[in-house]
């Protein structure tokens, strides 16, 4: 490439890899449960006694950087033995909201961080 000289431009240095913002919230449904989350298999966050604040519909949140690409979102409520896998394609920042519901856990994604009161 050559700069507005006429001289040829040095290469220039790749920048620094993208990464996104990735925040998981855990809602509705926990009560005193043990909570473990891996990020492409690398465990990412794990406490015990998750309970939801009843007012607010969240018990509690974990938040990261991710780089572009493939993720995958092991989740785990070890207190009920349920399990969920996620896998997305993060191309920007993500805000995922997981609930309990009866014996299932659900979740949903946005691209904007959830609204608490």
């Amino acid at each position: 490439m050559w700069d507005l000289r006429g001289k040829k431009d040095h290469p220039i240095s790749p920048q620094p890899d993208e990464r996104f913002t990735l925040r998981i919230d855990l809602q509705e449904g926990f009560a005193r449960d043990a909570v473990a989350i891996k990020l492409n298999g690398k465990p990412a966050f794990s406490k015990k006694q998750v309970s939801t604040q009843l007012l607010l519909g969240k018990a509690d949140s974990f938040t990261t950087a991710i780089a572009p690409g493939p993720l995958r979102i092991d989740l785990e409520v070890k207190t009920r033995k349920l399990q969920e896998t996620i896998a997305l394609q993060a191309e920007g920042n993500m805000y995922i909201g997981v609930s309990i519901v009866g014996d299932r856990l659900i979740y949903s994604v946005a691209d904007k961080p959830y609204g608490y009161m």
